[in-house]
């Protein structure tokens, strides 16, 4: 549930945990991204040429993101995490997770097609 393995082995990040699960401990990918919102954002582990809206209004305010500001693109229309999603999560933009004001579809093409990731499963499963 944290992207673990398309994230940087050392990156020691929940994922916008507290956006999943309410009783997680939420390091919004602090390791990945870089504090004082500089975010650079998975850069390591996502592809530059990425067409990702961001996690925005997803994301804390508390945590200091930017939204992926130099992965994202800025109208990106992207489906979501869907190459680096599981074809079984049934994902809908983290529609779930993100508030519907928040323009996201969301890291898709960006993140690693081969990223064997959880795909934030507990914001993702239709648990409505």
């Amino acid at each position: 549930t944290v992207l673990t393995n398309c994230l940087n082995p050392a990156a020691d990040v929940t994922v916008l945990t507290n956006c999943l699960n309410p009783a997680a401990d939420v390091t919004v990918l602090t390791n990945c991204l870089k504090p004082a919102a500089d975010v650079t954002v998975l850069t390591n582990c996502l592809k530059p040429a990425a067409d990702v809206t961001v996690l925005t209004n997803c994301l804390k305010p508390a945590a200091d993101v930017t939204v992926l500001t130099n992965c994202l693109k800025p109208a990106a229309d992207v489906t979501v995490l869907t190459n680096c999603l599981k074809p079984a999560a049934d994902v809908t933009v983290l529609t779930n997770c993100l508030n519907p004001a928040a323009d996201v579809t969301v890291l898709t093409n960006c993140l690693k097609p081969a990223a064997d990731v959880t795909v934030l499963t507990n914001c993702l499963t239709p648990q409505r």
